[in-house]
């Protein structure tokens, strides 16, 4: 018996729910697979142990969370959404809200003290809870995160702008994009930056270099209070916090789009996508057996060899029959000259 093995990949969507859904009106994460949106469970919740998950970041094969009414980010398994650590980081957040990573560090961003802190990937512990200090106002702002590189960008939507800063913090320029619509999301793809305005229903698209507009209304339709947003090949995906989607749209051409990717959803607003590699080992393979039927094809008939030359003695000189009389001729005159020559003697000495 032999059997096969083969290398696959499984994509996983991830989709953050403020509920009310479960556990008494809290939260929760669902699985989708990536290509065709479908529950990859079966039956959501994927991760039941979710309070009130925002915004959400993949790294390293894990799945980090952010908790905004509990005030910590929780840490999962990013293959089985199993709990790793429900508050791996809880010092110095207060309303934490928008998360992104770059190397080893995480950034959070917190809605009630207008900063964004700076967290080490490894163990959760502190670096900086105060690393930027952004426009401040009384109410506070929803913040969303995105990095690129050196590059943090940030959006406002207080202020209606995105801000662009480096990771390693400083002043940066908090009015790199203006003029927004209540401004919910960002997503960074090459030089390209990916703004989603939630008041205006629209997506624009920005210059990650100057921020200039390459199309202030790069998608207008089927969104619904957009939200997050998550690049991935060549698919801009977008959650609809309104309507209760994510909708799917080609960032080469924005009309080619799918506005009910994932339906069913309640007041979503993060999403993350993980893949890792599947070995999957089929079903046992018998060889099946070969006849081979050998039909014996007849030999040629066999040629005796050549008769062996007599050795060198023996050879034998075919003469000349007029040549040959000659010498039988001689031979005999000589044999009977020889006889007279005997006969003679003999007779002389009697």
């Amino acid at each position: 018996m032999m059997a096969s093995f083969a290398l696959g990949a499984q994509t996983i969507l991830y989709v953050s729910q403020v509920g009310p859904i479960t556990r008494n009106g809290a939260g929760e994460i669902g699985a989708y697979d990536l290509a065709s949106g479908s529950s990859i469970t079966g039956a959501n919740p994927f991760i039941i142990d979710a309070y009130s998950p925002t915004c959400l970041a993949i790294a390293g094969g894990e799945l980090y969370a952010v908790q905004s009414d509990q005030n910590f980010v929780s840490k999962y398994d990013g293959k089985t959404g199993a709990i790793v650590n429900e508050g791996f980081i809880q010092s110095g957040l207060s309303g934490p809200y928008g998360i992104a990573i770059s190397g080893n560090t995480i950034f959070v961003a917190n809605e009630q003290t207008q900063t964004i802190g700076e967290y080490n990937l490894s163990d959760g512990s502190v670096i900086n809870a105060a690393l930027i200090q952004l426009p401040y106002t009384n109410y506070g702002s929803r913040i969303t995160l995105a990095s690129s590189g050196t590059d943090l960008f940030e959006t406002n939507d207080s202020f209606n702008t995105v801000g662009k800063y480096t990771i390693f913090g400083g002043s940066g320029n908090a009015n790199f994009i203006t003029g927004l619509s209540n401004p919910k999301g960002i997503a960074v793809s090459g030089n390209e930056l990916f703004v989603a305005n939630s008041t205006a229903n629209t997506i624009g698209e920005y210059s990650t270099t100057t921020g200039n507009a390459i199309n202030a209304n790069f998608i207008t339709s089927g969104l619904n209070n957009p939200q997050n947003l998550l690049v991935s090949g060549e698919n801009l995906y977008v959650v609809n916090y309104g309507n209760g989607t994510v909708s799917r749209y080609n960032i080469n051409n924005p009309a080619e789009m799918d506005t009910t990717f994932i339906q069913g959803l309640s007041r979503p607003i993060g999403i993350a996508v993980y893949t890792y590699v599947t070995l999957s080992t089929p079903s046992p393979v018998s060889p099946t057996p070969i006849q081979v039927t050998l039909s014996p094809t007849p030999l040629p008939p066999r040629t005796p060899p050549p008769p062996a030359s007599p050795p060198p003695s023996q050879w034998v000189v075919p003469l000349p029959l007029p040549l040959a009389i000659v010498i039988v001729v001689i031979v005999v005159i000589i044999g009977l000259a020889t006889y007279g020559w005997i006969a003679t003697k003999r007779s002389g000495s009697g």
